[in-house]
């Protein structure tokens, strides 16, 4: 996939992610911050070549 495609993907993932962590009463940034750490080890899988 290209950059715009991951950009995209990743914006998309943090606002649901928010919004489940806004409707469980808890923090919007636990979201976010969920998204990045999914995002990071899952480019950190695709990079080492692991099929996922």
């Amino acid at each position: 996939m290209g950059i715009a495609t991951d950009i995209i993907m990743l914006v998309v993932a943090a606002f649901f992610c928010g919004l489940l962590m806004q409707h469980l009463g808890q923090p919007v940034i636990l979201g976010y911050i969920a998204v990045g750490i999914f995002n990071d080890s899952a480019s950190a899988i695709q990079s080492a070549g692991v099929a996922a």
